[in-house]
């Protein structure tokens, strides 16, 4: 089963989910790539194993959500961790009283995401961004 929780950014399986994902390197570099944000969950399996990540912020103005970064770990994708994590974001900004999610995706990799994206009902908006209007 996975279980997702807010984390706390000092994580050192974060660390390392991230540098999997291709994210810097250095700590200091990567506390400053998170920096700002105001959610950050992970996806933990019963072992307490992290999985997945995702963080972006929240817009009370605007009334929606971002997701600015959608990780798992590359041994275990595929298994439906980003999708779990996806729902809980959007679950959060529903109970939020947010009308949508915005995902900021990868410039240079924006296709590849699509089609995932797609299967939980976000539309593109442009070549980087897609958005889920929430009913």
């Amino acid at each position: 089963m996975v279980t997702i929780e807010p984390l706390t950014g000092s994580e050192p399986d974060l660390y390392d989910l991230l540098v999997l994902g291709g994210l810097p390197k250095r700590a200091e570099d990567l506390a400053q790539g998170l920096a700002p944000r105001d959610f950050l969950y992970g996806a933990h399996d019963d072992d307490g194993v992290m999985l997945g990540m995702a963080f972006g912020l929240k817009s009370d103005y605007f009334h929606h959500h971002t997701v600015n970064n959608l990780l798992v770990h590359p041994d275990h994708r595929r298994a439906g961790i980003g999708t779990t994590l996806m729902n809980y974001i959007i679950e959060e900004a529903r109970r939020v009283g947010h009308g949508e999610v915005i995902l900021d995706l990868h410039p240079a990799r924006p296709a590849e995401h699509r089609p995932f994206y797609s299967t939980l009902g976000f539309e593109m908006v442009d070549s980087s961004r897609a958005r889920l209007v929430l009913g």
